[in-house]
């Protein structure tokens, strides 16, 4: 006997995951190499982006295979489902757009404090979360991104009007 497949939410989800993994690769061919003077190559600025997709594949395929349990509620509970989605779309898209004008701490600070309140869905959520957990978030972020890989973070037009 055949077993059937049971699409549910945690399977939609994987494949659009493993989706947005292949584009990721595929756009990682795309990327210029930053210091290709030294060594005819740059590992880096190529690898670390591709290594995640590939976790993010495997990610996917193993999620798709192991959940196959169906749903218990519907995978987007009507009218309110899909404005919350739009919500958190258009919140990324503010936030892809702001990061140059507010800066990387503010404009990070604010977008988790808002995708925060977006999803909590019916659970209560103290006010000193709004703040701690925005906090934390950037400054981790922060200290990883600027600090350890030293990327350099947009500092914002802002900022930049504001500081010497």
């Amino acid at each position: 006997m055949k077993k059937k497949i049971v699409m549910n939410r945690d399977r939609v989800f994987s494949i659009g995951m493993a989706v947005v993994s292949l584009l990721v690769m595929a756009a990682t061919t795309q990327i210029k190499p930053t210091f290709n003077a030294v060594s005819g190559s740059d590992p880096g600025s190529k690898a670390f982006p591709f290594a995640v997709a590939v976790l993010l594949l495997l990610s996917s395929i193993g999620k798709f295979i192991t959940c196959g349990k169906p749903d218990e509620r519907p995978f987007v509970a009507g009218r309110e489902g899909w404005l919350k989605i739009a919500a958190v779309v258009g919140l990324l898209l503010a936030y892809t757009f702001l990061l140059q004008y507010v800066g990387f701490l503010l404009c990070t600070f604010l977008g988790t404090a808002l995708l925060l309140l977006l999803m909590r869905g019916d659970r209560p959520i103290r006010p000193v979360t709004y703040v701690l957990y925005p906090g934390l978030l950037t400054a981790v972020l922060y200290l990883l991104f600027h600090t350890v890989l030293q990327v350099i973070l947009p500092v914002g037009l802002l900022w930049k009007s504001i500081l010497p």
